[in-house]
């Protein structure tokens, strides 16, 4: 088959060996993207639930940032507002390392529940290729660079890591995490939660 011949065949619509229109270039460039869109969502169905306890973990933490928050603009307003002593305020002075040492611990065990999703992934994914590889048999393995493969398995399939580990959780934390902000703002000024949600579709995502 002549290289005008595969060109015609990989455009169909289209006559033999003539180029691609922008259009259509786009049409298979977002085909392309959407199945491999399809394909990552799949493989990422392999880590279980620790996907899930990421996002769990990152909700946590926004909650605790939220606390936090709260308790130093309630002290801040005690002082400076109220007049109270520190002596009255102790018990508030104390939440906030309590509170950061509780975000740090949600920040790991997100880290961790990421890094085990991700691990999951790739150790299937290596699986599949290599019982590709047993099923095309010994001549097709003699046929290829030994470097080229290992590459793939190692360096391709370990690409895979921040996706899994850091991109789907936060995708999920950022629609659910500004929810919580506004749930947290609207009991004190609903005027300030009415324009954070108005304000919102204006973030970049």
């Amino acid at each position: 088959m002549t290289e005008s011949t595969a060109a015609g065949a990989d455009s169909p619509g289209t006559p033999s060996g003539a180029p691609l229109d922008e259009a259509e270039r786009l049409r298979l460039d977002k085909l392309r993207r959407s199945e491999l869109a399809g394909w990552l969502q799949e493989q990422s169905r392999k880590a279980g639930v620790w996907p899930s306890l990421s996002v769990v973990a990152g909700l946590v933490q926004t909650g605790l940032v939220i606390g936090q928050s709260a308790v130093l603009a309630w002290l801040l307003h005690a002082l400076i507002m109220g007049g109270q002593g520190l002596a009255e305020l102790v018990p508030w002075l104390l939440a906030l390392p309590l509170l950061v040492a509780l975000r740090g611990l949600a920040a790991w065990a997100r880290e961790m529940a990421g890094a085990r999703a991700s691990l999951l992934v790739r150790s299937g994914l290596r699986m599949e290729l290599v019982d590709k590889v047993h099923d095309l048999g010994p001549g097709w393995r003699r046929s290829q660079q030994g470097g080229a493969f290992s590459s793939l398995l190692l360096e391709q399939v370990d690409s895979l890591d921040a996706f899994v580990a850091r991109f789907l959780p936060q995708q999920k934390i950022a629609m659910i995490a500004p929810l919580l902000v506004v749930t947290a703002v609207f009991p004190f000024s609903w005027v300030c939660g009415l324009l954070l949600v108005v304000t919102a579709p204006l973030i970049p995502v």
